[in-house]
């Protein structure tokens, strides 16, 4: 009888030992299928999803526990996938149209006062944005810190005025009266400023001056999404966005329609969602930096800044996309980085009745309904594009 519940016991704890090498091994091939989903499959699929306009994030909202989608490996067969609930993302991974909208009422309230790099506004809009990847879990790129201060030749506007001399003389008043086209000394003057000079009783008198310093206060917001793939967490994708504008005429802000911040606001999603999707699914290998930029409107001395003082080894950059909403005419995003790949930005224009100093405007006009749709969906339409970019690396 002994030796009847000996072999019995043996042979229980043979198949313990069996059951478990299975199991072992069983778990081992499912965390290798699931690390290949993480850094391939899944990402194409996702990207498939997105151009689709039916992305995955939104699927499965039912009572079913898992999802089965079919795609291809590198070797062009036929891979089936079981995606099961608790590895999907939550609905906090969705493109969020709300939080653009905020980011876009923000950036262009006259609390900003036009955003320009050195001023106040901007230091409230470099805030802003460090408080915004903080509340995303968005890494700071150095030393714990998101602001990046770095020294540059500023041009600003020190004085302006314009004057009617006659019997009674008027002094104009900026932003009303006359416009100083940014970076320039060119001043055009109202429509009805326009028509009471043509009154043979008064003389234009103007002084304009322009103010050249070097100033240290100049900054940049970076950002840091750790890549997930320990082959090429080293490699480095950088997304550039222009975060300044060109300030205010006295005291109201106008644009030119092309610094709305559309390239921050669709930033800043793409920041919030892909630290949500690495957070819940792995999907990007390499890291990411996205940098908010300042001294980008007027020349190009904010790019060249950040590019020259690069903090990572230029062979492991892989990609350099930048988000161009105004160009300068002299400054060429491209000669600056062989990987710089630059996705344009289409701007808001106001009617000619409503743009006293035409091209510019006042900047409150993009706060209307009409234009918050348009600048929410161009937002959008940058951010998906730069999602895609990414998740083609």
């Amino acid at each position: 009888m002994h030796i009847l519940l000996d072999h019995i016991s043996a042979w229980m704890i043979s198949g313990c030992v069996i059951l478990m090498v299975v199991s072992t091994q069983f778990n081992a091939q499912r965390s290798s299928v699931e690390q290949s989903i993480a850094y391939g499959a899944k990402a194409q699929i996702l990207q498939m999803a997105d151009m689709m306009e039916q992305e995955l994030l939104l699927i499965g909202e039912g009572t079913d526990d898992t999802i089965e989608t079919v795609t291809e490996n590198d070797a062009g067969e036929t891979v089936e996938f079981t995606f099961h609930r608790e590895l999907r993302p939550s609905s906090s991974a969705e493109w969020n149209t709300d939080l653009i909208r905020s980011h876009l009422e923000f950036l262009n309230s006259e609390t900003q006062e036009g955003r320009a790099r050195g001023t106040r506004g901007f230091l409230r809009t470099a805030d802003y944005i460090a408080d915004q990847l903080k509340a995303s879990q968005v890494q700071p790129f150095l030393r714990g810190q998101y602001k990046q201060q770095y020294a540059a030749s500023v041009t600003h506007l020190a004085r302006a005025e314009v004057l009617f001399l006659g019997s009674d003389t008027l002094n104009l008043v900026q932003g009303e009266d006359f416009f100083v086209f940014p970076g320039t000394d060119d001043v055009q003057l109202s429509p009805a400023s326009q028509e009471l000079l043509k009154d043979e009783k008064y003389a234009l008198s103007r002084f304009v001056e322009q103010e050249e310093r070097i100033t240290t206060s100049s900054i940049h917001v970076v950002g840091y999404i750790p890549g997930r793939d320990p082959r090429s967490r080293d490699s480095l994708i950088v997304v550039f966005a222009q975060a300044d504008g060109i300030g205010a005429q006295g005291a109201v802000s106008f644009t030119g329609g092309r610094d709305a911040g559309t390239g921050t606001a669709a930033l800043l999603e793409v920041s919030r969602r892909l630290s949500t999707i690495q957070d819940q699914w792995s999907l990007l290998g390499p890291s990411v930096m996205v940098s908010f930029l300042s001294g980008s409107r007027l020349d190009c001395t904010g790019l060249e800044s950040a590019m020259k003082n690069f903090p990572w080894q230029r062979e492991y950059i892989l990609n350099v996309i930048v988000l161009d909403e105004s160009s300068h005419p002299t400054c060429r995003w491209e000669d600056l980085s062989p990987e710089i790949q630059i996705v344009r930005a289409t701007s808001t224009e106001s009617n000619e009745e409503a743009a006293p100093f035409s091209p510019y405007f006042l900047r409150s006009e993009l706060l209307s309904d009409d234009n918050m749709l348009q600048l929410e969906a161009e937002s959008l339409r940058l951010a998906k594009l730069v999602m895609a970019s990414l998740m083609a690396k």
